[in-house]
């Protein structure tokens, strides 16, 4: 190779490395051009995690692998997301990415789209149920509360109850107590006092991990969360937020535990699982089971993943949500 030859090529590796360099180095910061805004954008990132895993990522139409992982170099602004597995109903949300910020996109469920069910016994049925680890019970001679904690005794006398305790639905977790009355007024002792939450109560049930507990009323589902325990999806001036309000009567509502990120409730004859992030839409999935039953309640077994169903005969079924 000639003198000039080797000059000329010097020139063009100078040039490219003049060119391509800084694109390298900005690509290294977290940058990425928008030809939207016709400059240079920091990025952000998605991380995303689903019941069952593998499921396909669609951000803006494009497949991005699989679940779970993460998608980063993203530009700001708002993001379509689809979430697919063959035989799953499809997840949906329209998200914003922020600029140097990871959105955290965990612990989804994308329900089959037919569950399959089969007969079990009642024992094997109460053998499952998910009971509550409380340290608190009721003297019903006394009229006192008890709570063990820490190896110590504490006392809360029901004397300062507003109502009559008669006939209410006293429901305890590790940590915290409310109660129902007989007039469907939902109470939380608080620092030895009982503050009324909500009125139209049927029931009430603490999330596994003692963060939150939900209630329903005829119509609706509200989730209640401890301080220090605040929800992405609500203001946190707030403790309280509606999840749910139909016009057809909810007939019960329940946990997907151990995670307390969705709600199985029965309504208008179905099982529908709704999710508490609202943030970019609300997913609600309606659950179809193989053989079809006339279903009367629902309860949920966290380890073994199984819901269990009792038909209108009073025979129980289970099957796998995901």
């Amino acid at each position: 190779m000639s003198l000039k030859k080797r000059q000329i090529l010097l020139l063009v590796c100078v040039i490219v490395f003049l060119v391509f360099s800084p694109l390298v180095i900005f690509y290294a910061l977290g940058y990425k051009y928008s030809w939207q805004e016709s400059r240079w954008l920091k990025t952000g990132a998605f991380y995303f995690q689903t019941n069952p895993s593998e499921a396909k990522i669609f951000i803006d139409k494009k497949n991005r692998g699989e679940t779970s992982k993460l998608v980063d170099y993203l530009l700001p602004g708002l993001h379509s997301i689809a979430l697919k597995k063959d035989n799953h109903q499809i997840w949906q949300k329209k998200l914003i990415i922020k600029p140097e910020l990871v959105t955290n996109i965990s612990r989804l469920v994308l329900p089959l789209e037919l569950i399959n069910i089969s007969r079990t016994n009642k024992n094997n049925f109460l053998s499952a149920i998910d009971l509550p680890d409380s340290s608190f019970y009721f003297q019903t001679s006394t009229k006192i509360i008890y709570q063990n904690k820490n190896g110590f005794k504490k006392q809360y006398s029901i004397k300062l109850f507003p109502e009559s305790i008669q006939d209410c639905q006293i429901i305890a977790s590790k940590n915290h107590l409310i109660v129902i009355s007989k007039k469907g007024n939902l109470y939380l002792l608080e620092n030895r006092k009982f503050i009324k939450i909500a009125s139209g109560v049927v029931k009430a049930q603490f999330a596994s991990n003692d963060s939150k507990f939900l209630w329903q009323n005829k119509n609706e589902i509200w989730v209640y969360y401890f301080k220090n325990n605040f929800s992405q999806s609500i203001n946190e001036e707030e403790n309280e937020k509606l999840i749910i309000r139909l016009s057809q009567p909810i007939k019960q509502s329940i946990w997907l535990s151990p995670w307390g990120q969705q709600i199985f409730f029965l309504a208008d004859k179905s099982v529908r699982l709704v999710e508490l992030n609202s943030r970019g839409g609300t997913n609600i999935f309606t659950l179809r089971f193989n053989p079809y039953i006339q279903i009367e309640k629902i309860y949920w077994d966290s380890g073994s993943k199984y819901l269990y169903l009792l038909d209108q005969n009073g025979q129980w079924w289970k099957g796998r949500v995901w």
